[in-house]
């Protein structure tokens, strides 16, 4: 896309010793906010209600500007993430962005209260993001750079999420209970588990009904999300330069020759050209 970056991404640490408005970044109707209160207590008021946020909390809200309003109190700190994922997946963001992306987007806002592991590990992602981002250089962010970063975090916050309770809007409807709890199994079970007919089982639900459900809420059915897990852990660890046959084995497949043909299917492209093709592009 032409968009600069300055445009669609923004991070910032914010402190303040009164009550202050934060304002909400403008990337149009495609706001991706992530807000992790480091001290003190801050209100979002969304779709006419509000809740409170403390220390340690993790909160994520998705849509247009005009949609949420956060008032930081006294004595508070908070990190901020927000970009327009439009910038990164383009504008067909629902074939595109990954399943946990587009569930989070469903929803519009999730609040999670954080380990203090987990915590740490955001708060250390968002000082690093921080830093790079004050830093003076010569061009911008390259696209690619801020696109594989913005990915970590996001690998890092989907396992943070599946690994916790999320709190939801109320008066949510059960489907996006249910789609979370199959994305949940998903995370745990993906290396061995490859088919719908598991994932159903173990939430009681026939498999038709599951990926009618997944795909009301986030524009994919149950078997395209599992391929989709499965491609991204094996890209990630190709670029890690792990072996083919050990990629294969990790995720599950009977042969080598038979992860290479799910790649190759998926990609056009075999494992080994897809390695040598991001090494050339760095």
């Amino acid at each position: 896309m032409s968009l600069d970056y300055r445009h669609v991404y923004l991070i910032d640490f914010i402190a303040t010793q009164k009550p202050q408005k934060i304002p909400s970044p403008n990337f149009a109707d495609h706001n991706f906010t992530i807000i992790i209160v480091n001290a003190g207590k801050l209100h979002l008021t969304i779709k006419g209600g509000e809740i409170q946020v403390i220390a340690k909390n993790l909160l994520i809200i998705t849509g247009p500007q005009y949609y949420w309003e956060v008032q930081l109190m006294e004595q508070s700190e908070i990190w901020m993430l927000s970009f327009n994922p439009l910038y990164f997946y383009g504008s067909h963001l629902e074939k595109n962005a990954p399943s946990f992306l587009s569930f989070l987007m469903s929803l519009g806002y999730s609040k999670l209260k954080l380990k203090s592991a987990d915590f740490s590990i955001l708060i250390q992602w968002f000082n690093i993001l921080y830093k790079k981002d004050a830093t003076p250089q010569n061009q911008p962010y390259e696209h690619k750079v801020l696109f594989r970063e913005i990915q970590i975090l996001m690998r890092e916050l989907r396992e943070i999420y599946f690994n916790s309770i999320p709190e939801f809007m109320a008066g949510y409807q059960h489907k996006y209970l249910i789609v979370f709890r199959f994305l949940q199994h998903l995370e745990l079970h993906f290396k061995t588990q490859h088919s719908v007919q598991f994932y159903s089982n173990s939430l009681y639900l026939s498999a038709d009904y599951l990926s009618r459900i997944v795909k009301e809420v986030i524009q994919k059915n149950a078997k395209q999300c599992i391929e989709e897990k499965i491609m991204d852990t094996a890209k990630l660890l190709l670029i890690e330069n792990r072996t083919i046959s050990q990629i294969g084995a990790y995720l599950g497949f009977k042969t080598t020759s038979h992860f290479c043909y799910f790649f190759k299917k998926h990609t056009s492209l075999s494992p080994s050209a897809f390695r040598k093709q991001d090494n050339k592009s760095r």
